[in-house]
């Protein structure tokens, strides 16, 4: 039960920090229509909430006057491209701020660090296919 409530409050977070549709459309300069593309393509991170769709925070570059969104972090279209797509958006969001061994400069980096650093997309898309989702 614990791990439930701790899961849940997780999503909980991410959700009530997201982007809606329609702030990612206008922060991206895109329609709202490629924004729903874009995230059936698993190009874009989505959270299901009720009716629509809430876009977590962390895969976006923010502006710093009006705090939405300017851009995806480059390479993060390749990267949920190689997850599982049925993860659940917990996993996702720990995938995203967890070091990897595999993306080692001076320490090992997170996905998102790495990809912000100008690191190589592809050593994260690789530790996205070959990560053990099912022990996590």
């Amino acid at each position: 039960v614990a791990a439930a409530a701790e899961i849940a409050g997780h999503v909980g977070r991410l959700a009530v920090s997201a982007f809606t549709a329609e702030e990612v459309a206008l922060g991206l300069k895109i329609s709202a229509s490629r924004v729903r593309q874009k995230r059936l393509a698993g190009e874009l991170w989505a959270i299901e909430d009720g009716h629509s769709w809430l876009f977590p925070l962390s895969q976006f570059e923010i502006d710093e006057n009006t705090g939405g969104p300017i851009r995806q972090v480059r390479g993060l279209s390749q990267v949920f491209k190689a997850l599982p797509s049925d993860l659940h958006p917990a996993s996702v969001d720990g995938f995203l701020h967890t070091a990897q061994p595999d993306l080692d400069h001076i320490r090992p980096l997170t996905p998102l660090e790495w990809l912000r650093q100008g690191g190589d997309v592809d050593r994260v898309v690789t530790a996205a296919r070959t990560s053990d989702w099912y022990s996590r």
